[in-house]
């Protein structure tokens, strides 16, 4: 009988369009990752060796910790947006991060557990990436440095008592994920962005989906046209010829 797998706290960390800078910026880029990752940590006073495991992600990392660490990592998502910011006003190229937190059952060898591949969906969901690059739209002389994404387990967890500093419940919006047969709702934080503001730039694009959902394409077909375009059709079609 195998045993449970220990929880554990994941953080992971992307840079968002890391693939776009020139090749000899890319292990520069990786540098910086770690190095933004390790003040992070030791400022949320999280020791290096609590972590259990680095994984490299090239343009990015994935950290595993005890799960009594949660609302420090939560933290850390604060210090790391504040560390980039003062980054990216000396140094190039721009380095905007997108981080996500996930916690659950992760083995200590290498696979595939639930919570990695769900913090991996989250991370690469098109509704976050759409949603963060609306922010920076927003503010293009004052781009935002990072946006973090939650699953309710994470919000639930960290937020049942006090066990964070500078991250509030309060801060987060809810945004609707779909990847082809999975659908859930993740939490998002921007900092510099309230939730009502990030409801507004969500509400928008699922209004659209509503709208083209519900076109009516209407066709008159004369003549010897054997083809309709039709969203629904209710009752029969006839061709037939011209009407006198």
């Amino acid at each position: 009988m195998n045993l449970i797998p220990e929880h554990r706290a994941l953080l992971g960390v992307d840079v968002v369009g890391s693939a776009s800078n020139p090749g000899y910026h890319l292990n520069a880029v990786a540098e910086c990752v770690d190095e933004l990752l390790r003040e992070a940590l030791a400022t949320s006073s999280i020791p290096r060796h609590e972590v259990v495991d680095w994984e490299s992600t090239g343009d990015g990392a994935l950290l595993a910790l005890p799960s009594r660490y949660l609302g420090r990592l939560l933290d850390c998502s604060q210090h790391l947006d504040a560390l980039a910011a003062v980054r990216n006003r000396w140094q190039k190229p721009e380095i905007c991060l997108r981080i996500a937190i996930e916690i659950g059952p992760v083995g200590g060898r290498p696979g595939f557990y639930a919570a990695k591949i769900a913090l991996s969906r989250m991370l690469e969901a098109k509704e976050f990436k759409a949603l963060f690059g609306r922010c920076r739209e927003e503010r293009p002389g004052d781009v935002a440095s990072s946006a973090l994404i939650v699953s309710e387990k994470v919000l639930g967890a960290a937020f049942g008592g006090d066990h964070t500093d500078l991250v509030r419940r309060s801060d987060f919006a809810a945004l609707p994920l779909r990847n082809k047969e999975h659908s859930d709702t993740a939490w998002v934080r921007v900092p510099g962005f309230d939730p009502r503001s990030l409801d507004s730039f969500v509400a928008p694009r699922s209004e659209e989906g509503a709208q083209r959902a519900n076109v009516q394409v209407s066709n008159t077909s004369y003549g010897t046209n054997q083809g309709v375009q039709a969203h629904t059709v209710n009752g029969g079609v006839t061709f037939g010829a011209v009407p006198r």
